[in-house]
């Protein structure tokens, strides 16, 4: 009996350690995951700033260290989550293409680096809209394939991706990583899975990781069902392999792996875009406190034809929705005063909601592992990441817009545009623009706004905004009301990002989390740079833009407006303003920039231009009256 409760006591006591270690590692990489990602923050300011190449030699190698630290805390991370029981497999509809994607863009680039031939062979029939557990299933195949680089130094690694029906309404999808690298001796097998151990130490000593990559794995697909199976031979290589069930939401298929290389890269240079669908009929409304965010997702909806109507605040979009009705809301997260999270809560609330069945999309500029969970329990019906990508915006949209709504285009039949509206001047604008602000990535700009022109525009309203928003951080800071302060950081990242200002965005970006986390000597100690910077690069676009248009043609060339056609255009704007349409109040102050104007005609025009870079219509009506 003793000896019995004397194993007992032993046995309570081990267990309590271990649940003490775990807790305590699961704890300790928590706080160890801020000051790393506040070190690589602010070595991506360094790089981005300093011209001295010994000084960007030394800031890539704590790039490139801080990032193995980040691997290995996460690693750690993970297994405590697990020997803690606190980690949970989060299932939600994932895209397969895009999972796909990701993976061949990374491991493709690591593989090269290395001169290794990396190969994919996919069934081009697996179903690709899926339910399961996104994030785990692209950890444990990132695992496998990112092994197989580091113990491969010759020849090729492979992913193989096949599955099987089961039953109606799901599949066994079928992993497999396989490489030519040295392979496992028989004896060390059983040594795979174990914490902490690496095989082949002597030969494999300049290997970087922990030795958690397998045993994460291995109790990841345990959780989730399934095991992961190894076959390898001394000096050949090694395939790991698992099959893992997955329930089938749309029949839409992968395709061929030479169809997912060739849709991630950019398009050719002057290709045509079309619409995938147009859906005149269809009202959407997008809220966002963000002007030029607004602006931008008009652009990139403008050849689909539809309505779109927008506000800046939550509650604008609760009095939009008791008297309109939207078949579809784009609802930011984080806004002053009342947030999307507590405005979609109040929406649902309402008595008078003239639109309570339609879908509510959650845009941020947050695509965090989990984030989609999250806004799904909120009750959302999706989630968009900002700044959003144009062909994932409308895909989205035409996937929840109702049926009848959406009409076809067969982009072979679409009218060729003729080349009288200004695209080679706006695509010499950009390219000087590009001259004159070094620091913009310009590409990465046109991308995030759908167009040179929308690039142009985005870039107007973002100098605009520089005065009022440098202003509000600081006196947010100084009242040490870090809420609003990283809102409005928050905000900046966004718009300085869309803009291809990576600097002033990675910038905020670091700041927006000591704002969460209220760190203030971080955010003291970094804030005046970000400002310096956002300042100069406002001051720089502002010039560079005003030069541009002194360039255009002298107003004394151009033929004076007669006072008839000026009122004409007047009346056409006031109609398109009345109706919330962007584009013809553009139109209209495209058309009066060929004319000259008188010097009351010219004040009149420019306070237009100002009330529309605001959206705000009830001045413009003010205006035109």
């Amino acid at each position: 009996q003793n000896y019995i409760r004397q194993l007992q006591e032993e046995r309570e006591k081990a267990n309590r350690a271990s649940e003490a270690k775990s807790v305590f590692l699961y704890n300790m990489s928590h706080e160890i995951r801020t000051p790393i990602n506040a070190i690589l923050g602010m070595d991506e300011i360094l790089i981005r700033e300093s011209d001295d190449e010994a000084t960007l030699n030394r800031a890539r190698d704590i790039r490139v260290a801080g990032s193995t630290l980040l691997e290995i805390v996460n690693d750690i991370l993970d297994l405590s989550k697990i020997e803690a029981g606190k980690l949970e497999i989060i299932p939600g509809e994932y895209d397969l293409r895009e999972l796909l994607r990701g993976l061949i863009l990374m491991i493709g680039t690591r593989a090269e680096s290395k001169g290794l031939e990396f190969r994919v062979d996919i069934d081009p029939e697996i179903p690709a809209i899926l339910y399961g557990d996104e994030v785990r299933i692209r950890q444990c195949i990132t695992n496998l394939l990112t092994n197989a680089v580091k113990y491969t130094d010759t020849g090729s690694v492979t992913l193989s991706l096949s599955f099987e029906q089961d039953g109606a309404d799901n599949i066994r999808l079928g992993v497999a990583v396989s490489d030519t690298g040295i392979g496992i001796r028989e004896e060390d097998l059983s040594k795979l899975f174990m914490e902490f151990q690496r095989l082949d130490e002597r030969r494999n000593r300049n290997v970087e990781g922990t030795g958690l990559g397998m045993s994460i794995t291995r109790e990841l697909l345990g959780l989730m069902g399934s095991d992961l199976e190894v076959e390898s031979k001394y000096g050949s290589g090694s395939t790991f392999s698992f099959r893992i069930r997955q329930r089938v939401l749309r029949k839409d298929s992968v395709g061929s792996a030479d169809s997912l290389v060739m849709e991630q890269r950019p398009a050719a240079s002057g290709q045509k875009y079309a619409p995938g669908f147009t859906a005149p009929e269809a009202s959407v409304l997008v809220v966002d406190d963000t002007y030029m965010n607004l602006v931008v997702i008009e652009g990139l909806l403008k050849p689909t034809k539809i309505r779109i109507e927008t506000v800046t605040s939550g509650e604008e979009a609760l009095e939009r929705v008791q008297h309109t009705h939207y078949d579809l809301i784009l609802l930011d997260h984080r806004m002053p005063v009342m947030d999307g999270i507590e405005t979609l809560k109040r929406m649902k609330e309402l008595k008078h909601h003239q639109c309570p069945e339609a879908p509510v999309i959650a845009l941020t500029a947050n695509a965090i592992s989990g984030a989609k969970e999250q806004y799904l329990r909120a009750g959302f019906t999706d989630y968009m990441s900002k700044p959003v990508e144009p062909e994932k915006l409308e895909d989205m949209i035409r996937h929840y817009l109702p049926e009848e709504l959406i009409h076809a285009v067969k982009k072979d039949l679409l009218p060729v545009e003729d080349d009288h509206t200004g695209k080679a001047e706006v695509r010499s604008d950009v390219k000087r623009l590009e001259e004159k602000v070094s620091s913009l990535n310009v590409d990465l700009g046109i991308r995030n706004c759908g167009s040179e022109k929308g690039y142009l525009n985005a870039c107007g309203i973002f100098c605009q905004a520089v005065k009022d928003n440098e202003a509000g951080i600081r006196d947010a800071l100084d009242r040490q009301d870090f809420e609003k302060y990283t809102i409005l950081v928050h905000a900046l990242k966004s718009s300085a990002r869309m803009i291809g200002a990576e600097e002033v965005s990675s910038t905020a970006l670091v700041l927006e989390g000591a704002g969460e986390r209220q760190d203030e000597a971080t955010i003291v100690s970094l804030t005046p740079w970000l400002l310096k910077k956002y300042v100069e690069l406002g001051s720089d676009l502002e010039k560079a833009l005003s030069d541009l248009q002194q360039q255009k043609q002298p107003t004394e060339d151009l033929v004076r407006i007669s006072e008839n056609d000026y009122q004409n255009a007047l009346h056409l704007m006031e109609a398109a303003a009345s109706g919330m349409d962007y584009d013809g109040v553009q139109d209209m102050l495209n058309m009066l920039a060929g004319y000259r104007l008188t010097a009351e005609q010219e004040a009149q025009v420019n306070e237009v231009k100002t009330a529309l870079d605001h959206l705000d219509w009830d001045r413009i009506t003010e205006i035109l009256k």
